[in-house]
């Protein structure tokens, strides 16, 4: 192979793996990693099946019987949460399934993810996504919802409630409402304070017009609805109002997110601190696992993660070339390295394979470099502070914090996937192999376990 046949095909696999793109499901880089072994199911359970069933299950033929689900649903960030709510979005809208018009909405499009969040930003944003969807269904223009829609009605309901001295005219924004209010923190401000005022009627009103937009549905030959409001879990604000932001998520969702179970089905992806911080149940996705509790390796997750790498770079010579790899035994050895660093991650291990590829070819000198720079990026989240609590997670592989303190350093392990969660029959949790290994780390397990031993002596 000539050298410009060699940088077409790094740039071809360079652009095939980019950690940031959720796969489609009938993309030939897409491993259905749920079904590759119906035995052993390496994040404990098909996620897309068990999502679509709770759903399904929740649908009858009956509108005035039933009772819509809302799922809240999270995962670490990067863990492939997107790519099978795609897979979900696919199952649900079938005619010979659920036949479900299927209203997918990316969090980071309609809202502000660095600032605080409150139901009518939710209920804004999906009565915007689902009017327009409904019109597509009809054979309608979706822009039609820009002159007399929903929001142009809903925005004139807010503006009933006040002076025309103290008037900020929201209806004059109509459809562009939804736009606005991610855009500019004084009109999300106002429609807050507003909906505040009223809070019981604002919600009246979306209720009643979703369910116009689900009977609107079924006329069109759909069994009803579904919201898929993803990217929620994103919510993280920035260093000055992290926890402020997080707080606002805790609010909305706690005790089983009541403003938010709407006359149509949702699932709502969540921040996973919120684990941690709400008695409602959430569905969460693990990791692939690549070993079990006791630390003994896990054969089937171990080759889910090599289908994902031979998903991505196909062509085993081009494998081969991006590891330096003559024998096949030291390509098998730098491969089960990159994959056992990435302790089951999804993106971190497409992450770990680009860099692999700008490095390339690999010798163990480079492999080790590059591993070492990976880690940095989580070693620099710590503070020492933070040491106790991950001690903790290490030996007891539970999250539970002892105090505010840590649940803080939980919040911010959680956001940054310094601790993964895994799923046997049970879940279980552990500190990343990049952070482990840290001396300060494991003088703290050190220190835990004498204080274990000490304590149960007799």
């Amino acid at each position: 192979m000539t050298p410009r046949d060699r940088e077409k095909d790094r740039k071809l696999y360079f652009n095939l793996c980019n950690p940031d793109q959720p796969l489609l499901p009938n993309s030939a880089q897409n491993v259905d990693i749920d079904h590759l072994d119906s035995s052993q199911p390496v994040r404990g359970l098909n996620w897309a099946e068990r999502l679509a069933r709770i759903i399904e299950f929740s649908s009858l033929s009956d509108p005035a019987a039933e009772r819509p689900a809302c799922v809240l649903f999270t995962g670490l960030p990067g863990s492939g949460k997107s790519t099978e709510l795609l897979r979900l979005k696919d199952r649900l809208q079938k005619r010979e399934g659920a036949n479900l018009l299927t209203v997918l909405i990316q969090a980071e499009r309609t809202l502000d993810l660095n600032d605080t969040i409150d139901v009518s930003d939710i209920y804004v944003s999906i009565l915007y996504e689902v009017e327009r969807q409904v019109l597509i269904a009809e054979g309608q223009d979706p822009s039609d919802a820009m002159r007399d829609g929903i929001l142009t009605r809903l925005a004139g309901l807010l503006d009933s409630d006040v002076t025309i001295e103290a008037k900020l005219s929201l209806a004059v924004l109509g459809a562009g409402l939804a736009l606005e209010m991610k855009e500019n923190p004084d009109v999300r401000r106002e429609v807050r304070r507003r909906v505040e005022r009223s809070t019981a009627r604002f919600l009246r009103q979306c209720h009643t017009e979703l369910t116009n937009l689900r009977d609107r549905a079924r006329k069109e030959g759909y069994a009803g609805i579904v919201v898929i409001y993803d990217s929620l879990e994103k919510l993280r604000g920035i260093t000055t109002n992290f926890a402020e932001v997080l707080r606002s998520a805790e609010l909305l969702f706690a005790g089983g997110s009541p403003h938010l179970q709407l006359p149509v089905h949702t699932l709502y992806t969540v921040p996973p601190a919120l684990v941690l911080r709400i008695k409602a149940p959430v569905e969460f996705m693990p990791m692939i696992k690549l070993w079990d509790r006791e630390g003994r390796p896990f054969a089937p997750g171990l080759a889910a993660a090599r289908q994902l790498v031979e998903q991505r770079i196909p062509d085993r010579e081009v494998l081969r070339w991006i590891f330096g790899a003559v024998e096949d035994t030291t390509l098998e050895r730098r491969l089960h390295q990159l994959i056992e660093w990435s302790a089951g991650y999804p993106r971190e291990l497409v992450r770990l394979l680009r860099n692999a590829i700008l490095d390339a070819p690999l010798d163990d000198a480079k492999l080790a470099r590059l591993l070492g720079q990976a880690g940095d990026d989580y070693r620099r989240l710590l503070l020492g502070t933070d040491m106790d609590w991950l001690a903790r997670v290490a030996v007891e592989h539970t999250p539970d914090p002892a105090d505010e303190a840590q649940r803080q350093a939980a919040d911010r392990m959680f956001a940054n996937n310094v601790v993964l969660r895994y799923q046997n029959t049970e879940e279980w949790y552990e500190v990343h192999p990049a952070v482990r290994k840290l001396p300060k780390l494991q003088s703290a397990i050190n220190r835990l376990q004498e204080s274990d031993r000490a304590a149960n002596r007799p």
